[in-house]
């Protein structure tokens, strides 16, 4: 795994991933080459995961789905990592 280019920001993220639907919460960790997307709606962040393995920023998307820490919430939270 390598790391996120430092062209890719976190604006370069956020407004790739909005695309998808409204973003409830959004956290990017370079140090970790990872991003947190958390969406009101799960279709929409179904939709978001169909940016797995495409390139940005001369790096690939990996994306996968992680389990919500708060049972009540409707939101699905999704991890965004790169690698070359």
């Amino acid at each position: 795994m390598g790391g996120i280019g430092p062209n890719v920001s976190k604006d370069d993220l956020e407004e790739e991933f909005s695309k998808f639907g409204k973003i409830e919460d959004f956290r990017f960790l370079r140090e970790r080459k990872t991003a947190f997307i958390d969406y009101y709606e799960m279709d929409d962040a179904l939709q978001a995961k169909s940016m797995n393995g495409k390139p940005m920023g001369g790096s690939f998307l990996r994306v996968d789905f992680l389990r919500s820490q708060a049972p009540k919430k409707v939101s699905t939270l999704v991890a965004f990592d790169f690698y070359f």
